[in-house]
């Protein structure tokens, strides 16, 4: 979502905002057992330059967001997992 603090502005900067909230749930009973909330804070920019060229700039913020949001996810929700492979050889590539 773009946004703007400025209530008094005519044509204020705006600010890409991401929020993403997730809730651990036990499957046998649906007892909460743990939630999250992340929200990413972009730069801000005139409308007129998160327009410019097709959103450009909206559409490369966006993904910029979306992927610092995921690592905080992963670190927060499964912060020491690895992965094993039992009896086998590490697959190529993995440590």
């Amino acid at each position: 979502m773009l946004v703007s603090d400025a209530t008094i502005a005519w044509s204020p900067d705006l600010q890409l905002r991401v929020a993403v909230g997730g809730t651990l749930v036990r499957a046998s009973d649906w007892h909460e057992l743990a939630y999250w909330s992340w929200e990413h804070r972009g730069p801000t920019a005139s409308l007129a330059e998160w327009s410019r060229d097709d959103a450009r700039l909206v559409r490369a913020e966006l993904d910029r967001a979306l992927r610092a949001l995921a690592s905080r996810v992963v670190a927060d929700v499964a912060p020491e997992v690895t992965p094993t492979y039992p009896d086998e050889e590490t697959p190529s590539g993995a440590r």
